[in-house]
């Protein structure tokens, strides 16, 4: 697996995010990118047949599927310290001041 394909820093977990990502790891072939996930992700789940892309069923196992938990799985806050986020001073717990007092704290963490 390319230690490139990094998703740490994922604001969103999501197909299109995933081939972004893959397009932009992929250094030594020309395949597609949910092509190539799919041996990704048999290479991390040490899988010996490539998953479906996709598929409808949402019991079944698929590439994009275990993307997007390994996504969840790894993205990461931008704020250093929850410690320093302030909502009890907040005077109206309205979406844009919360926002602002987490913005204010990815600039200083």
């Amino acid at each position: 697996p390319n230690p490139d394909l990094d998703f740490t820093d994922a604001l969103l977990c999501d197909h299109r995010r995933f081939e972004d990502t893959i397009r932009e790891s992929q250094t030594l072939c020309d395949r597609s990118p949910r092509e190539d996930a799919r041996v990704i992700v048999r290479d991390l789940t040490d899988n010996t047949a490539l998953l479906l892309w996709h598929v409808k069923d949402p019991l079944a196992d698929s590439a994009s599927k275990h993307l997007i938990e390994l996504c969840h799985d790894e993205v990461k806050s931008c704020v250093g310290t929850y410690d320093e986020l302030n909502f009890k001073d907040i005077a109206f717990c309205h979406d844009n001041t919360i926002k602002q007092e987490i913005t204010a704290n990815q600039r200083e963490g």
